[in-house]
């Protein structure tokens, strides 16, 4: 069974840029962007959030409040730049890692997902695991919210809504698991999200016991897709991003080889090919 890790970093672009001088981290501060009727907070830090500001408002407003209110513009480009690489960081638990595609930028969160299966071995366990990822951001200086399940849906959705910061999901428990998340942990429109709730289709629990066809004809494929993705009944596509190698060698072979003795020679062969590389750049290798 496959298992999966989300982390949803919640305050991202704000702690990204916060710890970039010269900001004083000790005052109200702000990102802002620009929107219809003028500059608008995009996200706000704990001191600022202290004195009332909330993202949204106009920057206007805010300032008349709060006169030393620190803002600087958001930067979707470098926090996805950012996002990579916080993401090569954390193949030191996978391999497979992945930046959310639907990351609200303008709200300044973004998250990651990761294809643990396997893997949690070697860290103890997955509470273990999930532990010293969390632990690792903070030494960072940023927030982040983990859950792991055996869809990545579902642990998408209890890494941003869950009620704990860290949670893990048992196979077989996804359904118990995400029953009281808002319908938006699905992953949906704003505006279908909005529908629901205006019908009364508050949570996920109020979904399920719904016939499939006509939430269909009402609200379109992707809400019973995402509902099964969540529950792990469908399948859903994960492109990691692929590790950059700066050092490598291949052979073209004009058929496949099995032999081990053939398959060691061959690669002590591309090694020895690697050598003068290395020793022009000053490298060692194992």
């Amino acid at each position: 069974m496959a298992r999966y890790l989300c982390v949803y970093l919640p305050n991202w672009a704000i702690e990204r840029q916060a710890k970039t001088p010269p900001l004083d981290p000790n005052v109200p501060f702000a990102l802002v962007t620009m929107r219809t009727g003028g500059w608008h907070l995009a996200a706000v830090n704990p001191h600022a959030a202290a004195l009332g500001l909330n993202a949204d408002e106009l920057l206007a407003d805010a300032r008349a409040r709060v006169p030393l209110l620190q803002t600087r513009p958001l930067q979707p480009e470098k926090d996805r730049t950012a996002l990579a690489k916080l993401a090569h960081w954390c193949t030191r638990f996978s391999p497979y890692v992945a930046p959310w595609p639907e990351a609200d930028e303008r709200a300044g969160s973004s998250g990651l997902t990761l294809d643990i299966t396997a893997c949690d071995h070697l860290f103890g366990g997955e509470t273990a695991m999930l532990r010293a990822m969390i632990a690792g951001l903070s030494r960072g200086a940023f927030t982040g919210r983990g859950a792991i399940a055996s869809s990545i849906g579902a642990a998408h959705a209890l890494a941003k809504f869950g009620q704990q910061s860290k949670i893990i999901v048992a196979d077989g428990q996804i359904a118990d698991a995400i029953t009281p998340l808002p319908v938006s942990a699905l992953r949906i429109p704003d505006k279908t999200a909005a529908t629901l709730k205006h019908l009364g289709l508050k949570t996920i629990g109020h979904l399920l016991p719904l016939p499939r066809a006509p939430l269909t004809q009402r609200f379109g494929k992707l809400l019973n897709d995402r509902l099964d993705q969540a529950l792990g009944r469908a399948g859903e596509s994960f492109t990691p991003l692929l590790p950059y190698v700066p050092y490598r060698a291949q052979a073209v072979l004009g058929e496949p080889i099995s032999v081990q003795e053939h398959i060691l020679k061959l690669t002590k062969k591309l090694a020895i090919n690697l050598v003068p590389t290395l020793e022009r750049d000053g490298k060692g290798a194992r």
